[in-house]
């Protein structure tokens, strides 16, 4: 550490210590969970954390939580799920990559895996385009286009069918007798589609994080009921109202 940070570190020690107790106390709590490892996240951007405070508001501590992840992807990387999966809770995983869905069966056996997609429209398949970084695969073919334009390391490397089944499907089967605390969608490209598609009315998620959010899908969830709580660079997290 060179003498100028050494200075700036003193004088940040010097302010602090300057504050009054009722001020410090919160800090140094805040910290001393951060070295025990309790604000690890493993969402993009802290999603999972943000959604655990509100949750923990109210009244639903983080092994209690069950969850609906479409577009899972890895099991830990950039999962909005695996922190409350860490904490005893379990929920529903929809993944059509086949090696992300082993590593899920292999990481995460108390969660439900399904090995397909969710359906964006009156089909019941669709061609997945999978690209060299699996974050990437997407059903949608002009997400697959801008994907190679804008990132030109990144290659398809397959096509293939992959089944789709409505999430109001999904809801009835493993959600009906019982509350979807977190609905998570990343799927490239039909997000919105997929949004659209859900009977707020038989089916509430009691909040969503979503990576790509339109003005449709905005006015959509405003009028379901939904409340935006932030916009982090990867995605908008709402609770309902």
């Amino acid at each position: 550490m060179g003498k100028a940070q050494l200075n700036n570190l003193s004088l940040i020690l010097a302010t602090y210590r300057r504050l009054p107790v009722s001020v410090r106390a919160p800090v140094a709590q805040a910290l001393a969970a951060s070295r025990a490892g309790a604000l690890i996240s493993y969402s993009a951007s802290g999603e999972d954390l943000l959604l655990a405070a509100w949750l923990q508001m109210a009244g639903v501590p983080r092994r209690d939580v069950r969850y609906l992840d479409v577009g899972a992807s890895h099991p830990r990387i950039l999962s909005n799920t695996y922190l409350f999966y860490r904490s005893g809770a379990s929920g529903v995983l929809v993944e059509p990559n086949r090696h992300e869905g082993h590593l899920i069966s292999q990481t995460r056996p108390r969660d439900t895996l399904l090995a397909g997609g969710v359906a964006f429209d009156d089909r019941r398949d669709a061609t997945l385009f999978e690209f060299t970084s699996s974050v990437f695969n997407t059903f949608d073919e002009q997400a697959a286009r801008d994907t190679m334009a804008n990132m030109p390391t990144e290659k398809i490397i397959g096509k293939r069918s992959v089944a789709l089944l409505p999430i109001s499907e999904i809801a009835d089967k493993y959600f009906k007798s019982q509350d979807c605390h977190i609905l998570s969608i990343d799927a490239e490209g039909v997000d919105g589609k997929i949004l659209a598609s859900i009977d707020f009315t038989t089916f509430r998620p009691w909040s969503i994080c979503i990576e790509t959010v339109t003005a449709e899908s905005l006015a959509l969830l405003n009028n379901a009921g939904y409340t935006l709580l932030s916009r982090t660079p990867s995605n908008s997290v709402f609770w309902s109202r």
